[in-house]
């Protein structure tokens, strides 16, 4: 995992330029590789003063800044999409989802054929018809 500016200076991203300062003065004295003798002192000192020089410069801590954010973005949107897919394909594994079934309009009544004389007879109505209503009766 890379380490941010922040992180190595041990400051909130919102740190005032004094609070870096102060920072930069406590951690170069115990960072220095006169002071320190680990192998890592020189390179950790390097990092360290790059941090501070970035950080107190109020241009290049913008661009830092819009830098990180843009890594930041470009690193976490594959992942989410990542997992929204994954929970999708689990929800679909875990309970499949009924297709709904479409109403069934219900048959239209046949056509009632009418002797000459204007009426059914009452074997040529079919099952369940309904006459339709009549202009002027009610």
């Amino acid at each position: 995992m890379n380490r941010t500016f922040y992180d190595i200076l041990g400051v909130t991203k919102d740190a005032t330029e004094e609070r870096v300062r102060s920072r930069f003065k406590i951690l170069a004295k115990a960072m220095h590789p006169d002071v320190n003798k680990s192998s890592m002192a020189e390179k950790d000192f390097m990092d360290l003063q790059e941090a501070f020089s970035t950080l107190t410069d109020p241009v290049k801590r913008r661009e830092y800044d819009t830098a990180e954010r843009r890594r930041q973005a470009a690193h976490t949107k594959p992942d989410d999409v990542d997992i929204a897919l994954s929970t999708f394909d689990l929800e679909d594994e875990v309970a499949p989802r009924k297709k709904k079934k479409k109403k069934k309009k219900p048959p239209a009544p046949a056509p009632v054929h009418v002797r000459h004389g204007g009426e059914p007879s009452f074997e040529e109505i079919p099952e369940g018809y309904i006459p339709p209503p009549v202009e002027g009766v009610f």
